[in-house]
């Protein structure tokens, strides 16, 4: 979910039904019964961008839940802040600039050890694609707060065996 991390904003936004015509290939919004977002990554021999050497050849499947982490995100306080009580009342589209600025809000929020979604994926790119290793330390109290955040189901695969393997 860090990697592309607007999927739950968008989710969560079509799960109330501000994003319908947007995103119509989902069906009709709003969806209120939308319980779980999966996501998933796979690595491959040739690519290592944020997935270093350790987790090439791998198929990596997360599932959420997309209230708790909408929850976790302040997600409904962003959106009514910047949306106001008539949108929620009312099944209205988002304006992109309204979509930019709720977007803008999450982007800011300091939600993994201190540090923005921006931050956290330059802390985890140094770390794994540059070999930072000092970075360890920051790294392991990023992960910990992901899970607090999120709170994933996650599996992983080695793609050449198909067999789950642990990270």
């Amino acid at each position: 979910m860090l990697i592309k991390w607007d999927f739950i904003l968008f989710a969560y936004l079509y799960k109330k039904g501000y994003l319908n015509g947007l995103y119509r290939p989902l069906g009709p919004a709003p969806l209120p019964n939308l319980k779980y977002i999966i996501y998933s990554i796979t690595t491959s021999t040739g690519y290592t961008g944020m997935a270093g050497y350790e987790f090439k050849d791998r198929l990596i499947i997360e599932l959420v839940d997309l209230d708790v982490a909408a929850n976790n995100l302040n997600l409904p306080n962003i959106v009514s802040s910047v949306l106001g009580p008539k949108l929620l009342s009312e099944n209205n589209m988002i304006k992109y600039d309204e979509l930019y600025e709720i977007n803008e809000q999450m982007h800011r929020k300091k939600l993994f050890a201190g540090h923005t979604w921006k931050g956290t994926k330059r802390i985890v790119y140094r770390y794994f694609d540059e070999n930072k290793r000092e970075l360890s330390k920051e790294v392991l109290k990023i992960s910990q707060a992901y899970e607090r955040v999120f709170r994933p189901y996650r599996v992983v695969y080695d793609t050449k065996t198909w067999q789950p393997v642990l990270l």
